[in-house]
């Protein structure tokens, strides 16, 4: 899932709806896919994974002003994005020493030779799972780079 979906349904378990998405085309539109009340403002466009093409800068921000502002208007029509629980996580790593990393997380699971599993109870203790996860596989990273 893609980390606006992940922080979607953080707000959603806390009843709050997502009403605007900015960023660039592909963002935009996916998040289009699994929550169509949303409104966008599409600031750059995907060229690759690192790579966009941004927007100039007032041009940025009018379209991010004029989302916000019918985002605002359509409010009542918004709906929390809520995932069924339980929320199962599954991480996959560039290498399988980050995987092993994350593998100490109480409960987490080796599923793969660089991925791993966690079955959370709600999307909150699914997010701070993945935020540990992360950050000690950053700490491969980091030993690797020296």
């Amino acid at each position: 899932a893609s980390e606006a979906r992940f922080n979607a349904s953080v707000a959603g378990q806390l009843g709050v709806p997502v009403a605007l998405i900015t960023g660039d085309d592909v963002i935009c539109a996916e998040t289009c896919t699994w929550l169509p009340h949303v409104e966008t403002a599409v600031v750059k466009y995907a060229i690759d994974r690192y790579t966009a093409r941004c927007l100039g800068q007032a041009t940025a921000h009018e379209r991010i002003r004029t989302a916000a502002c019918t985002a605002l208007r359509r409010l009542a029509d918004m709906r929390p994005y809520q995932l069924s629980t339980p929320v199962r996580l599954e991480m996959v790593f560039g290498d399988s020493s980050m995987a092993a990393a994350a593998e100490i997380i109480p409960d987490v699971q080796r599923s793969g030779e660089r991925s791993i599993s966690y079955v959370a109870p709600d999307a909150q203790t699914a997010h701070n799972v993945c935020r540990i996860a992360l950050e000690l596989a950053g700490t491969v990273v980091q030993r690797q780079r020296g």
